[in-house]
């Protein structure tokens, strides 16, 4: 049976555009999430970002020991500020939801 009810629907929201260069730039938080704050996801993102500095901090503590190449390095700092933007995103969301 289709429904024949008239009425205004709310115009669709407008999103920013997308830049899709990084993973984190296209992270979307799952819509069940509702307002509840992320704290598992959080804490595991915060353990990743965690180990990734460790591994380069203890990379640069060795003395004469051989290093990885600075490109690797750039690219595990670059890995940790994408954690941080996720961490952020769900931070964000949780307050957003919370206060709409």
């Amino acid at each position: 049976m289709e429904n024949t009810t008239q009425g205004a629907s709310a115009p669709p929201k407008t999103q920013p555009p997308v830049n899709e260069d990084t993973p984190e730039a296209v992270f979307v938080i799952h819509p069940g999430i509702g307002n509840e704050i992320p704290v598992d996801a959080i804490a595991c993102a915060v353990s990743r970002a965690r180990a990734v500095l460790c591994l380069v901090q203890n990379q640069l503590d060795e003395g004469d020991a051989p290093r990885i190449n600075d490109r690797f390095v750039a690219d595990a700092l670059w890995a940790v500020s994408g954690i941080i933007a996720q961490i952020e995103t769900m931070i964000l969301n949780a307050w957003e939801a919370r206060h709409e």
